[in-house]
């Protein structure tokens, strides 16, 4: 385990900054949009059958008396942080399977465009035609193939799938973690460490801050980073 090049360091240190900025606002904006949750009469939002049925699923959890907040709103800014985490952890190490050779099919260590699920596109033409160009379904059949293996990274989540995650930010992410400074991140063991690290460093920074003053009280909830898993080398890949 060599470790990172400091000028790749700094490139994947921005590169997860601004992957976090933009899936915590593409992620809550997505929610309120997908359930009219600032709506002040819920009798007057229509929403399509499944739509009504996350919903409930949704509210209930965050609503849930074992959940660290009174207002749900927190709760499910919570929520939200651990599903782009989830997300995020999961294309790292896919760009990683794909870059050591160990998952043969290069479906998005080479970008959108040269995805080798372009070359089989034409057999998903209503798939293609959605806004994320069919990467959510095809990385769902990734995501389950791989939870056989590693269940606690991969496995479905019911609740985090209550969390819409756009198209557009999907395929921007994809693409996002192609940047040509960044290939030797996909062969480095101490990658997936510095992505844990990268993405709690606001939260612990703000925890730091409001220790440090004179009125400052941790509140249940904010003292712990989201989960995550520092090597390949931990699951003998």
């Amino acid at each position: 385990m060599i470790g990172l090049q400091e000028t790749t360091k700094g490139s994947f240190k921005n590169c997860i900054n601004a992957i976090r900025k933009r899936l915590l606002d593409d992620l809550e904006q997505s929610c309120y949009q997908c359930y009219s949750l600032n709506a002040k009469d819920r009798k007057k939002v229509q929403l399509t059958y499944k739509e009504n049925r996350s919903y409930e699923r949704l509210i209930a959890w965050l609503e849930n008396p074992v959940r660290p907040h009174k207002d749900w709103k927190l709760n499910l800014k919570d929520l939200i942080k651990e599903r782009a985490y989830t997300l995020t952890n999961r294309l790292v190490i896919l760009m990683q399977l794909e870059s050591r050779g160990l998952r043969k099919v290069k479906l998005i260590s080479q970008g959108i465009e040269k995805s080798a699920f372009r070359t089989e596109q034409e057999f998903f033409v209503a798939l293609v035609q959605g806004d994320d160009q069919g990467f959510a379904f095809i990385l769902q059949q990734v995501w389950d193939q791989l939870a056989l293996e590693l269940p606690a990274l991969f496995e479905y989540n019911e609740i985090h799938e209550c969390v819409p995650i756009p198209g557009p930010t999907l395929l921007w992410l994809i693409q996002k973690l192609n940047m040509k400074d960044l290939q030797e991140a996909w062969k480095d063991d101490t990658t997936l460490g510095w992505l844990y690290q990268y993405w709690n460093d606001p939260d612990r920074k703000a925890v730091d801050a409001k220790l440090n003053t004179t009125s400052g009280k941790v509140e249940k909830g904010e003292e712990g980073p989201v989960s995550g898993c520092g090597s390949l080398g931990l699951w003998g890949i």
